[in-house]
């Protein structure tokens, strides 16, 4: 049970920051992501 925990935490972790570094990229290659993802 412990260890299917952690692997949901990191899969999530990594999830995270998957995201995170999808949103920055195309936020730096499209000025219209700045204009949809601040709405």
């Amino acid at each position: 049970m412990y260890i299917l925990s952690s692997i949901v935490l990191v899969f999530l972790f990594y999830l995270c920051i998957n995201s995170m570094f999808a949103n920055m990229y195309f936020l730096t290659r499209m000025p219209y992501g700045v204009i949809l993802f601040s709405k």
